[in-house]
């Protein structure tokens, strides 16, 4: 009785400081409850990517954010313009026309831009608006997480890249918002495309192209679902026109900037998600010359005039990748329960 008494204890002990220690409490970001579904379509339904942000001049839509607080936006450090301007940040639309009914707008109030952002390789490409008051939260209007500073994400892992940005290089805005799932590349195989590619960005896409963000979609986030929560993963950045092949678009690295996000936006935090690659990292061994392609590398191309959906193939499903919303774990936890039933059992 004693035995069993001991081993009782040291279960709970050890359930109790499990989740004290390991497990992270609920975050109230990336809940998106109009997005039950895994794979999407060109068009986004209303209420799909409840962080969406359209900023706007003028009422014109120039670049994409994520709402990642009650006050703040995330976006690109290139989308901002380098006169005054009156930005306006729009949450809540589905479509660049007709009546959204679940729309609000926000003028910036501050605009804080990386202070290491090199306008010339796009490195650093970050920035933050604080709006001007505080927007309610609904079904429609969400903050997302963000990927923290433990986060990994290997070769293949699939994301997605959501904006009201152009459909084909040079052409218009989508009149509707677009969304399209990206495998990732790793940086070794995205150097052979990019030789000044640093450390703070991350690429996805397809070598065969044909899937990507395009012009004026810069700003809008790159993400990734972990557990039951969207994480973004990367700021639309740059990349060589729209959807080339062998060129993927380029995403300044979230989790680079966990703490420079902290450090500015003071009471109204966004929520931080550890977002784990699972299995080994195939691009660690890779080798350019596995790739045949232009032996010319291309300039940057900033996505102000950049990354978006094409109108060749925006939701290619035979890419060998599989899109994946949690992760096969074995709890050594759970092991050790049924292990104590079993020493319990034999009493």
């Amino acid at each position: 009785m004693a035995l069993y008494q001991f081993l009782c204890g040291s279960a709970v002990m050890i359930i109790l400081l499990s989740n004290g220690c390991h497990s992270q409490k609920q975050p109230a970001c990336g809940r998106a409850p109009n997005n039950p579904r895994m794979w999407g379509g060109q068009n986004a339904t209303a209420g799909t990517w409840p962080w969406i942000a359209s900023l706007q001049i003028d009422e014109d839509h120039s670049c994409g954010g994520s709402l990642i607080s009650n006050m703040w936006v995330l976006t690109a450090a290139h989308c901002i313009p380098g006169y005054l301007t009156n930005m306006t940040v729009v949450l809540g639309r589905e479509s660049m026309k007709g009546k959204n009914l679940n729309e609000v707008s926000r003028a910036v109030d501050k605009i804080i831009t990386h202070p290491a952002y090199d306008a010339l390789s796009d490195d650093n490409d970050m920035a933050l608006l604080k709006l001007s008051s505080p927007v309610n939260f609904t079904d429609y209007i969400q903050p997302v997480c963000l990927a923290s500073a433990n986060s990994t994400f290997y070769t293949g892992d699939n994301n997605w890249v959501v904006g009201f940005g152009a459909t084909s290089f040079g052409g218009p805005n989508a009149d509707t918002l677009q969304e399209v799932r990206v495998p990732i590349v790793g940086n070794n195989e995205c150097t052979c495309a990019y030789p000044y590619l640093t450390d703070n960005m991350i690429c996805a896409g397809l070598r065969a192209g044909g899937i990507d963000s395009c012009q004026r979609d810069s700003g809008g986030p790159m993400m990734i679902k972990t557990g039951s929560v969207w994480v973004q993963s990367g700021v639309v950045s740059f990349g060589e026109r729209c959807a080339l092949p062998d060129f993927p678009g380029v995403y300044a690295v979230v989790s680079n900037y966990e703490d420079w996000i902290k450090n500015h936006t003071g009471s109204s935090q966004p929520g931080f998600v550890d977002s784990m690659s699972s299995g080994v990292d195939t691009d660690l061994t890779f080798d350019c010359s596995e790739i045949t392609t232009n032996t010319e590398p291309p300039k940057p191309y900033p996505t102000t005039q950049h990354p978006y959906p094409t109108t060749h193939h925006p939701h290619t499903t035979d890419d060998g990748s599989v899109f994946g919303s949690g992760e096969r774990v074995i709890s050594s936890l759970g092991l050790l329960l049924m292990s104590l039933y079993a020493l319990v059992g034999g009493i």
